[in-house]
């Protein structure tokens, strides 16, 4: 089994006619399926002892971190940052103007893993629609991770220009649930790049994003993001 990729013309528009690859994900993968492949792999642990162990090695890891130290493993490095403005070098943090957020980056194993050993297939890209690569939350300066009601957010990728008066087009973020609010403040709208005002009022959980729009025809297709995007509870004062 290879990682399959298409070839999809940059959106960026380095130069014309020039291709980017893109990779067609075949699905995701959650804990559950890791520990089923473990085991199907010929794991001689119990399901029950991997799922122990996982859970001292989260706890272990999040505890480091919450200490202050760096944790750096084969797969992962994780640390925490603050986020947020100061207002002078004897300002100090303010639960309602700064925010303690995670940060994730590959190991060097996951890395040279990937480097070494990934195999590529060519596959022909899918029918035209909205490509959305990736997204960016400014107010907290997360990326693919994040989304804060009424604050400035921007979507980048390809074909992602939607005709903002088509009821049916636009950017939707879609909840849990199924339900669905559509952006009513776009301030850019082009092939590469969208930059919207996040809709006010949104409730704590997680969100799908989508933008819809009619590629080429009059059927309108939609194009997802990857990544689910979460609403955290407002900070305490």
């Amino acid at each position: 089994m290879s990682i399959n990729y298409a070839l999809r013309e940059n959106p960026l528009n380095v130069a014309p006619g020039v291709y980017s690859a893109w990779v067609r994900r075949r699905g995701a993968a959650d804990l559950d399926t890791v520990i089923n492949t473990m085991v199907e792999r010929g794991s001689t642990v119990t399901r029950a002892d991997i799922l122990g162990v996982l859970e001292d090695y989260f706890s272990t890891i999040e505890h480091l971190v919450l200490l202050g130290y760096s944790v750096l493993t084969p797969s992962a490095n994780y640390s925490a940052s603050v986020k947020g403005n100061f207002d002078g070098p004897e300002d100090c943090f303010d639960a309602g103007r700064h925010q303690v957020a995670g940060r994730v980056s590959p190991g060097a194993r996951f890395r040279r893993a990937v480097a070494e050993n990934a195999g590529v297939t060519k596959v022909i890209s899918d029918v035209p629609k909205p490509i959305v690569q990736s997204f960016i939350d400014y107010e907290s300066g997360e990326r693919g991770s994040t989304l804060t009601p009424g604050g400035l957010a921007g979507i980048y990728g390809g074909r992602l220009k939607f005709d903002p008066q088509a009821p049916d087009q636009g950017i939707y973020l879609i909840g849990a649930d199924g339900s669905e609010r559509r952006v009513s403040v776009v301030a850019r709208n082009q092939p590469g790049s969208l930059i919207f005002r996040t809709p006010d009022g949104l409730e704590e959980g997680v969100y799908r994003l989508e933008v819809r729009a009619a590629l080429g025809g009059d059927q309108v297709r939609p194009g997802t993001l990857a990544e689910t995007l979460a609403v955290s509870p407002p900070a305490s004062p």
